[in-house]
């Protein structure tokens, strides 16, 4: 083009033709740029839901277990402890079946909230089951395990909420 330029001392197309073709390029561009921010917005949105129990807010059973398999690793690389403390919710079911499903799931959320409040920030909870849970302790023994375990089932045991019914759960 430049050398055509050069000799013809014109451009090989109309002036319309030239703008048309730059603004078409342009559309194209902005285009590609739009579509690539929304597939990234989307897989993004994707993977949260995968990750995360939508109902909790916490990790759901399979990045739980994708994070607990990169703990135990790390944990036999640098031999340190690990625990894990396992939790359900006693009689889950009478509550769903006395109070109905929305007052079930409240009730989960609550106990989410206060497991969550309970443990340090570098432990992790996720939900593995309906109404079953599992909190990773990272560089944790056994007797503080036991410790946190208590402290989690005494918090939810003492705890009252507006409107809902209290409830124990189990820990091992």
């Amino acid at each position: 083009t430049g050398y055509y330029y050069y000799t013809n001392k014109k451009l090989p197309w109309d002036t319309e033709e030239f703008i048309f073709s730059i603004l078409v390029f342009s559309l194209i561009c902005i285009m590609t740029i739009a579509y690539e921010k929304s597939n990234t917005f989307l897989l993004d949105k994707l993977k949260k839901k995968a990750e995360y129990d939508e109902l909790t807010g916490i990790f759901s059973r399979r990045a739980f277990f994708d994070v607990l398999k990169y703990e135990c690793e790390r944990a036999q690389r640098y031999d340190t402890t690990l625990s894990i403390v396992l939790m359900d919710v006693d009689h889950f079911k009478k509550i769903n079946d006395t109070y109905g499903h929305h007052t079930g799931d409240e009730v989960l959320r609550n106990i989410t909230r206060l497991c969550v409040k309970s443990l340090r920030k570098s432990d992790i909870v996720g939900r593995v089951g309906g109404e079953e849970f599992a909190c990773l302790l990272p560089e944790t023994g056994l007797a503080s395990a036991r410790h946190v375990a208590e402290k989690i089932r005494r918090v939810i045991a003492e705890s009252r909420f507006d409107d809902l019914p209290g409830c124990t759960i189990s820990l091992g």
